[in-house]
């Protein structure tokens, strides 16, 4: 029984559709709140074959819900992550890893409703200081006249947003040869 159980999550997880993963994988695992070991009651009334149900509590449901999606690459499985299990252990890797996904998906963006969305989402994040400049780099290119003989140097720019993102790649490390590197 565990493993028609198991297969049955990993049947859902792993569906071609990534919808109905997020939509449906918590609601599976809340309408079960059950799994099955290979414990049996020793009644009357039952065989020793039967397994015991067990009702899962909530801290069980959101160990094996992360165990599904903490290497997911999709911002939205994180999002539906944070609503249904708002104090959960992992709440702050989700909303670290959701952080990442989102700035990964905007960084090298021109858009500019889209590097505001993720300042709106994440004011004080990880990477707002460099959506900030980003920002400001979209909105120079926007009021710059376009002339052909001259190119705009952005150089400054980038360079700060390329030594902001190295900094936030090694400003938790323990290793003193990183931030060598970085100097």
């Amino acid at each position: 029984m565990v493993g028609q159980f198991k297969a049955q999550i990993f049947n859902i997880a792993f569906s071609h559709r990534r919808h109905f993963f997020r939509r449906n994988i918590f609601q599976h695992i809340n309408r079960q709140k059950i799994f099955f070991t290979s414990e049996t009651k020793t009644t009357p009334t039952k065989t020793e074959s039967e397994p015991t149900i067990i009702a899962k509590d909530k801290a069980a449901q959101e160990r094996e819900a992360w165990d599904l999606l903490k290497n997911s690459a999709d911002a939205e499985d994180f999002r539906f992550y944070l609503k249904e299990f708002p104090s959960g252990a992992n709440i702050e890797k989700a909303r670290i890893r959701l952080e990442e996904l989102v700035w990964l998906a905007v960084r090298n963006s021109t858009d500019r409703a889209k590097v505001q969305t993720y300042l709106n989402e994440f004011p004080n994040g990880a990477n707002a200081s460099a959506a900030r400049i980003k920002l400001r780099q979209i909105e120079t290119a926007a009021t710059t006249p376009t002339n052909p003989n001259v190119q705009p140097d952005n150089r400054n720019a980038d360079d700060a947003l390329a030594e902001l993102e190295a900094w936030n790649k090694i400003k938790n490390s323990t290793n003193q040869t990183d931030f060598q590197n970085f100097l």
